[in-house]
């Protein structure tokens, strides 16, 4: 197995969600953003430069290499925990 090359958020391990692709072809790291941004701000930055951080502003030179930063929706996140479906109970809409 090869390696594979991320950028992660030193300290930030605990808002990791997950990877995805952003080309195609590089893994990267996929962070839940409400929790990067509650971390960030524990450390002393400023809302600007935590916005700009989840923004993906600070992460621009690296391209498809950068993170991806998820505002998750805790509603249908309550609802998937709630279900015994693996992608939730049917709702009968459309969203």
């Amino acid at each position: 197995m090869g390696m594979v090359k991320v950028i992660a958020l030193e300290g930030a391990d605990e808002a990791i969600i997950g990877t995805c692709s952003r080309d195609g072809e590089n893994e990267v790291l996929v962070y839940n953003a409400d929790l990067v941004q509650k971390y960030l701000k524990g450390t002393g930055l400023s809302t600007k430069e935590v916005l700009e951080i989840i923004e993906g502003a600070r992460f621009s030179e690296h391209g498809d290499f950068a993170p991806v930063f998820v505002h998750m929706d805790q509603e249908l996140a309550r609802k998937i925990d709630d279900s015994s479906s693996p992608i939730g109970p049917p709702s009968g809409r459309l969203h």
